[in-house]
C-alpha cells in the first residue's frame, strides 16, 4: 500500500468519518482513499464502522437490486422524454 507523503497529515477519526461513505460508494478521489486505508489500518473504530457500512450496503443492493421497472412504466417515461425534445 502507497505511503502518504511528509507534508500530506495523517486521517483523525473524525475526518475518516466523514469520508466514510465516499469510500463506501467509490466516489472518493485516489489521495482520499490511500489516506482513508492507512487510517483504518490503525484504527479498529474506523474499520469496523467501515466494514459495517460496506456490509449494509451490499445487503442493500442484493436485496433491492434485482427490481426491474414494469415495462409499461419504462415506455411511459421514454414517451415523456421524447416529447421534451
Amino acid at each position: 500500500m502507497p505511503r502518504m507523503q511528509p507534508e500530506e497529515k495523517k486521517l483523525e477519526v473524525e475526518e475518516c468519518q466523514q469520508l466514510l461513505q465516499l469510500i463506501v460508494d467509490g466516489q472518493a478521489t485516489p489521495e482520499q482513499t490511500i489516506a482513508f486505508q492507512e487510517h483504518i489500518c490503525s484504527c479498529k473504530k474506523c474499520d469496523e464502522k467501515f466494514k459495517l457500512d460496506s456490509a449494509i450496503k451490499e445487503a442493500i443492493k442484493k436485496t433491492c437490486g434485482c427490481h426491474q421497472a414494469p415495462q409499461e412504466l419504462v415506455s411511459t417515461i421514454q414517451g415523456a422524454l421524447q416529447n421534451l425534445r
